[in-house]
């Protein structure tokens, strides 16, 4: 998207221009527009002020791109373990669906998109926890598979024992 002219000169009362920081167009509707192209659209020049060269529209060009969707298979990381600790996950990566333009989607790879699970704090135990996604800028998360997953904290060299056979202590 882009706007010619990016900027005009304008004049008026110092009292006036000092509160002006920009200004606008006349809204776009875009849920109107269905295909990439320039729109002439009439400045909002607050009253009181003039442009100076006369501008009173300006141009907005819009390139539109077609949303997609993709599925990626990430491995999921653990992060923040304590020390003397070990971990077994229910599973270790989940399946996000994400949506972008196509070219952004054709960018996308496993290493662009973080799937962590933070540990930070947590004592041996079971828990369910929701690994936090990180995509790239242009991309939007639409699901994650499995959104939750069991995490089990043990002490590092201890077997976890099925509840029967725990020793007596």
């Amino acid at each position: 998207t882009s706007v010619a002219p990016a900027t005009i000169l304008i004049a008026g009362p110092d009292s006036l221009l000092s509160q002006i920081s920009e200004i606008s167009t006349e809204e776009l509707n875009l849920s109107e527009i269905n295909e990439s192209g320039d729109h002439l659209k009439r400045l909002v020049i607050p009253e009181g002020i003039i442009a100076v060269e006369g501008n009173s529209s300006a141009t907005v060009s819009l390139v539109l791109e077609a949303f997609e969707t993709k599925t990626i298979s990430k491995r999921v990381t653990t992060i923040g373990m304590g020390e003397g600790f070990s971990v077994t996950l229910s599973t270790n990566s989940v399946n996000i669906v994400v949506s972008g333009p196509q070219s952004a989607l054709d960018e996308i790879t496993e290493e662009s998109i973080t799937a962590e699970i933070d540990l930070t704090g947590l004592q041996p135990g079971e828990y369910e926890l929701t690994p936090k996604i990180v995509l790239p800028v242009d991309m939007i998360e639409v699901s994650v598979n499995p959104l939750v997953i069991s995490v089990t904290i043990t002490v590092e060299g201890e077997e976890e024992l099925p509840p029967e056979q725990t020793p007596a202590g």
